[in-house]
C-alpha cells in the first residue's frame, strides 16, 4: 500500500534522522538495512527535508562511499543518487566539489576513484541537468581515469567511466559538447576493448570461411568466466548511441568514424554485446532517414544546402559493401538471436536506402536460403521473409 504524500512528509522528518544514525552503525546488516529504506524515502519524500536533515544525511553517506564493503558503497551510491535530485544546487554543488577533491588526492586509490567516478554517473541520472553546472571541472576528470597508467587496465573502472559518459551526454547534451570528440574517441577505442583475445582484424579475412556451416565458431568457442572485459565494450557502444542520438547535428562527422568500426564489431564474441552493437548501429540508421525525411519537409532548399544535407546517405551508401559483407558472416552464427538480429538489422538498411542492396544479391541469398529452410524457428524464417519482401519492394520501386 502506497502512503500518501501528506503521511510521507511527516515521515521523511521523523525517519530521515533515525536512519541516519543507522547508517552510521558498525554492524553491517543494520547499515545496510537502515540504507534501503533511506533510498526508498528519499527517492519519494526527499524534496521535503529540509537543508540541514539533507545535509546530515549527505554528510552520513559520503562517509560510506569509502566503506571496505561492497554492498554499503553501492547502496551509499544510490542513495546519494537518490537525495541528489532535490539538492539545493549549493548542497550539489559542494557535494561534487567534495568528490573532485577526494578523486584529485593523489593517495586515492583505484577502488574508491572508481566508487566515486561510479557515484558522479549516478548523479547525473538521477538529477539529470543539473550537474551540467559542474561539467567542465567532472569530465576532464573521469577522462584522466580512462588513461591506462591510472586505470591500470580495470575492466570495471573503465566499465564506470563509460557509464558515466553515456548519462553526461545524455543529461547535459549542451554541456558536455566541447568534450564530446574526445568522449567519442574514447568509446569508439574501447568499443573493441578484448585484452584477453586476440583476433585478426584484416577486413579480407571475412570471406574465408563462407563455406562454413558458421563463421563463428572459433570466437564462440573462446570462454573465461573472469575476462569482464564485454562490459566495457558494451558500455562504449551505449556511449556511441547516446552521442548518435543526441547530437544529430554532428551526422556528418561520425559517420565515416562510427560506422567502419561498428561494422567492424559485428564479429563481437559476447551475443548481449552485439545485440547493443546492433542496436547501435540501428541508431544510426534512423538518424540517417531523419535527415533525409527533414530534408524532404524542408522542400525550399537551395542546390547547395540539399547537396549538404544529401551527405550522411551517401557516405552511408558507400559503407553498403562492407556492411553486407560483415553482416552476412551473421546470417551462419550459431546464435539464433543474432541471425534474426542480423535480417532485421538489413531490412533496417533498407528502409533507410531503397534500392542499396540490389548490387549484393549474391551475397545476400545463401543466407537467406539457409533461414528459410531453417525449421527449427518460425521467427527466423518470418524476420528472413520480411527481409525478402522489403528487397523486392525496394528494387521495384528503384
Amino acid at each position: 500500500m502506497e502512503m500518501p504524500p501528506a503521511m510521507g512528509v511527516i515521515a521523511v522528518h521523523q525517519l530521515a534522522g533515525k536512519l541516519v544514525t543507522g547508517v552510521s552503525q558498525p554492524v553491517l546488516e543494520v547499515k545496510l538495512e537502515c540504507m534501503d529504506i533511506l533510498d526508498d524515502l528519499l527517492r519519494r519524500f526527499g524534496a521535503s527535508l529540509k537543508e540541514d536533515e539533507a545535509h546530515r544525511c549527505l554528510d552520513a553517506l559520503f562517509s560510506e562511499l569509502g566503506s571496505s564493503r561492497a554492498a554499503a558503497r553501492k547502496r551509499a551510491i544510490a542513495c546519494i543518487a537518490s537525495l541528489s535530485a532535490t539538492l539545493s544546487d549549493k548542497l550539489l554543488g559542494q557535494m561534487v566539489t567534495s568528490v573532485v577533491e577526494k578523486m584529485n588526492d593523489t593517495s586515492c586509490k583505484l577502488e574508491l576513484r572508481r566508487t566515486y567516478v561510479q557515484t558522479l554517473s549516478s548523479i547525473s541520472r538521477s538529477g539529470g541537468y543539473r550537474i551540467g553546472k559542474q561539467i567542465e571541472i567532472v569530465v576532464p576528470l573521469v577522462l584522466q581515469q580512462c588513461d591506462p597508467t591510472r586505470s591500470a587496465g580495470d575492466a570495471e573502472m573503465l566499465e564506470s567511466c563509460l557509464q558515466a559518459f553515456e548519462s553526461f551526454v545524455l543529461r547535459c547534451p549542451r554541456e558536455v559538447a566541447a568534450f564530446q570528440p574526445i568522449i567519442s574517441q574514447i568509446a569508439l577505442r574501447y568499443v573493441s576493448y578484448d585484452p584477453n583475445y586476440a583476433s585478426d582484424d584484416d577486413p579480407g579475412d571475412e570471406d574465408e570461411d563462407e563455406d562454413d556451416e558458421f563463421g563463428e565458431d572459433d570466437d564462440a568457442d573462446y570462454s573465461d568466466d573472469d575476462d569482464v572485459s564485454w562490459k566495457v565494450r558494451r558500455a562504449a557502444a551505449k556511449v556511441l548511441s547516446a552521442i548518435i542520438v543526441s547530437r544529430p547535428e554532428r551526422l556528418r562527422e561520425l559517420l565515416p568514424e562510427v560506422v567502419p568500426v561498428l561494422v567492424g564489431r559485428f564479429k563481437e564474441r559476447e551475443e548481449n554485446v552485439k545485440m547493443d552493437i546492433f542496436a547501435t548501429f540501428g541508431d544510426l540508421l534512423d538518424q540517417v532517414a531523419l535527415s533525409l525525411r527533414q530534408d524532404d519537409a524542408d522542400g525550399g532548399m537551395s542546390s547547395t544546402q540539399t547537396l549538404h544535407n544529401d551527405e550522411p546517405n551517401d557516405m552511408l551508401r558507400q559503407r553498403v559493401p562492407e556492411i553486407v559483407r560483415a553482416t552476412c558472416r551473421q546470417f551462419k552464427d550459431k546464435s539464433l538471436k543474432t541471425r534474426i538480429a542480423a535480417f532485421s538489422l538489413m531490412r533496417q538498411l533498407l528502409a533507410t536506402i531503397p534500392g542499396c542492396l540490389s548490387e549484393h544479391a549474391g551475397a545476400l541469398v545463401p543466407g537467406l536460403d539457409r533461414a528459410l529452410k531453417d525449421d527449427a524457428s518460425n521467427h527466423l524464417r518470418i524476420e528472413a521473409l520480411l527481409f525478402l519482401q522489403n528487397a523486392l519492394a525496394s528494387d521495384i520501386s528503384h
